[in-house]
């Protein structure tokens, strides 16, 4: 049986992470080893795991090193712990108990399958089942796809890449293609993921019997100038890296005339929702970065 290690990123979300912590404590998969990372919380975070879950192994970093870095040291600390395949979870989630196993099961179809990811149900649109997405490198638009349950299939469904708030990947993934890229600090570093582990031979998969919730917009940083900055960079950064030179004839006039104002528009809409739509009263935002209180 293989060896999974699950990592949780934590930044002053206790409540998230006690409930996705108690979700994999749940789970059917009997041998699994949990790695918490604190990105420097202030809000008793690692005093309450430690407490709560003593069979998780905590990794303080003592300051915020950014979503990307933050789960580069989990990967490490559980590859030097043995880790044969490595599942990477966003605090604000909540797995079904039998969504670790499921993922393991659609990598061990094929060893071909590098990463396999669940399908999510977010709390704020329960009507949609995402599986992740796929990409058109000439006109710089990710294509989201969603799981209709009416749709017989075999467990396994191909995409370009899965969500990295529950991403599954073997560790020898990892050895060939390497982690995730720290350039992108948030966002899009699980498109690359999966592109570089495509590029590398491996295929991608979501596994349909495996389910996860995600509690959409309570796991981020609430920056809004700032995550604004980081999606369209980091959109701009993953396309031109991957796209054939000959593609940028009508990608480049894609993401300059479409994808940038098309970004500003939702952004714009989402920042006001949450301001004023009582659904969002959970999901806290501010233009800039206000640290927490001790």
């Amino acid at each position: 049986m293989k060896r999974v290690a699950a990592i949780v990123l934590n930044w002053n979300g206790l409540d998230d992470t006690v409930e996705c912590l108690e979700s994999l404590r749940l789970n059917d998969y009997p041998c699994l080893e949990i790695i918490v990372v604190d990105n420097g919380s202030v809000d008793r975070s690692v005093e309450v795991i430690r407490e709560r879950f003593p069979e998780v192994h905590v990794i303080e970093n003592g300051r915020n090193l950014g979503f990307v870095k933050g789960n580069n040291i989990g990967l490490l600390a559980a590859l030097e712990r043995g880790a044969e395949l490595l599942v990477l979870l966003n605090n604000d989630t909540v797995l079904r108990p039998d969504c670790i196993r499921e993922l393991v099961e659609a990598l061990h179809r094929d060893e071909s399958i590098g990463v396999s990811g669940p399908l999510m149900q977010r709390t704020l649109h329960s009507n949609l089942i995402e599986m992740g997405g796929d990409f058109n490198f000439w006109t710089g638009l990710v294509h989201l796809r969603y799981f209709d349950p009416a749709v017989q299939d075999e467990g396994i469904q191909y995409i370009d890449y899965v969500w990295g708030c529950g991403l599954m990947v073997r560790a020898e993934v990892l050895a060939k293609v390497g982690l995730l890229d720290e350039r992108y600090t948030a966002y899009y570093e699980d498109a690359d993921f999966c592109k570089r582990a495509r590029i590398g031979g491996y295929r991608t998969v979501v596994a349909t019997r495996a389910w996860m919730v995600h509690k959409w917009g309570r796991s981020g940083e609430k920056r809004f100038v700032w995550q604004t900055y980081l999606r369209l960079r980091n959109h701009w950064l993953f396309f031109l890296r991957y796209a054939r030179p000959y593609q940028w004839v009508t990608l480049l006039p894609a993401l300059t005339f479409y994808y940038t104002p098309d970004l500003f528009l939702q952004t714009v809409r989402v920042y006001v929702a949450r301001k004023v739509m009582p659904r969002y009263r959970d999901r806290s935002i501010s233009l800039w970065f206000r640290p927490p209180t001790r």
